[in-house]
């Protein structure tokens, strides 16, 4: 009983937790464009996410449609993650900074947190897309240190470890497009890890900078 209590809460607790935070998060976030595109990158994740976890058989019968929504979200992430870089004050609107120092951290630490918030849903549609090609192709990646099936945490780890280019080589792409996955997820982590963060970083010298 415990057992499946657990489970429960896995499954539907800590996603109702992050769906309360996510919807307090976006309520102060004054630009309406970008608080559109992140909730609608959420549900969409989170839709995904319940299609090939649980309706794994499904997916090969209409393997286009949940391609397609991945691209979707992928795409539009891909939009947030440039919009942010560009300007690490588009969760923000102008008129909301102020000379209040308190109300000042305030916004900084949304601006972070969006930050987080928006690079663990390209995390997770990263992985979306391996599971999609797993599912379709169970030879699409190979493990060299077990014969036993592949399961998510391994893939979830695989995603990870390619996304910070550590790269150890013990589960590898083993087809096609396995391998342009794998070239997307090293694409991303480019953006993210490089230009996505040191901007991020270099948010709270530029504040200083508007409030001259």
């Amino acid at each position: 009983m415990l057992k499946y209590s657990y489970i429960m809460y896995f499954f539907f607790g800590i996603p109702s937790l992050i769906i309360i935070k996510l919807s307090e998060y976006i309520s102060n976030i004054k630009n309406n464009k970008a608080s559109k595109e992140l909730t609608l990158s959420f549900i969409c994740t989170f839709v995904y996410s319940f299609f090939l976890i649980f309706l794994k058989d499904e997916i090969v019968k209409h393997y286009y449609f949940v391609f397609f929504g991945l691209t979707i979200n992928y795409i539009l992430n891909l939009d947030l993650l440039i919009n942010i870089t560009i300007n690490p004050f588009y969760f923000i609107s102008d008129e909301s900074i102020n000379y209040d120092i308190e109300e000042n951290k305030e916004i900084l630490k949304n601006i972070w947190i969006g930050a987080l918030f928006l690079l663990f849903i390209i995390i997770i549609n990263l992985l979306l897309g391996v599971l999609m090609i797993y599912n379709i192709n169970g030879e699409a990646y190979l493990c060299s240190v077990t014969t036993n099936e592949i399961g998510i945490l391994d893939l979830f780890y695989y995603t990870i470890v390619t996304f910070t280019t550590i790269g150890y080589g013990d589960i590898v792409p083993n087809a096609p497009e396995s391998k342009v996955m794998a070239i997307i997820i090293a694409f991303t982590s480019v953006i993210c890890l490089i230009i996505f963060i040191s901007s991020i970083l270099s948010a709270k010298s530029n504040f200083k900078k508007k409030l001259k």
